[in-house]
């Protein structure tokens, strides 16, 4: 049997092998025929409104150990923000198999129709089954399982390795300051027109010091608010909306 240290470096190998080598199709087989021995649900960003070059979310079980894979490039620099952690087994089953009852060996492509919608691709596997599917738009598809199996990726990943939101990469990280923020009921967030892609709350998003402009909104409830804060060198700003 591999020991832990070992089978967790050989995980985040088979995670990451699409990473290094993007764009080059025999990466995209190499890296789902790695993912197709073991239980797992890996999300990958392929279009849309983000500001990001690539982005992964992943979850995935081999061999009684359990990791979560959060990973972002940004765009025109070989800059990325790689996060990976070991959580329990059993957690990572337990949303494997939350995933299998919404039917996500079955699913095939959807789209919402809108362009700016993210794009997510999508691939499964739970004991030996496997299955592979665009969706766009997930949270705008009148079929609620495909928003519902993004949602529930997401918050476990993000849970275990924090938010890696898009921040000024040209700026040195001690020049940075941070933005922790919570609104009632939660809302989908953008800051300096730059939509962050999820809902709040957002705690640790590092961005530079000076006057920013946030936009808060739950388009299904027609609320929107705009707000302007500052942002200080090394220094936590704290921001609660009730936008009803």
């Amino acid at each position: 049997m591999l020991q832990p240290f070992c089978r967790l470096l050989l995980m985040v190998s088979f995670l990451l092998m699409s990473q290094t080598v993007a764009g080059a199709e025999e990466a995209t087989v190499d890296a789902a025929a790695a993912r197709s021995y073991f239980n797992h649900i890996h999300l990958s960003v392929e279009g849309g409104a983000t500001p990001f070059h690539a982005v992964q979310y992943a979850v995935r079980v081999m061999d009684q150990t359990a990791i979560v894979l959060q990973s972002k490039q940004y765009p025109q620099v070989p800059v990325y923000d790689n996060r990976v952690v070991v959580i329990s087994p059993l957690e990572a089953e337990t949303l494997l198999k939350k995933i299998a009852r919404l039917d996500a060996l079955s699913l095939t492509d959807a789209s919402a129709g809108d362009e700016l919608a993210l794009a997510y691709r999508v691939d499964f596997g739970l004991d030996g089954e496997v299955n592979s599917f665009l969706v766009k738009g997930p949270d705008l598809l009148e079929d609620l399982r495909y928003a519902k199996i993004v949602e529930l990726v997401r918050e476990v990943v993000e849970r275990h390795t924090g938010v890696a939101l898009y921040r000024d990469v040209v700026a040195p990280e001690l020049d940075l300051g941070l933005l922790n923020l919570r609104t009632f009921p939660p809302a989908f967030v953008a800051i300096d027109g730059i939509s962050l892609g999820r809902q709040a709350p957002v705690f640790g998003l590092e961005l530079a010091p000076g006057t920013h402009f946030g936009t808060v909104s739950v388009p299904a409830l027609g609320l929107s608010r705009k707000v302007k804060f500052s942002i200080h060198k090394g220094q936590v700003t704290n921001l609660n909306l009730n936008i009803r």
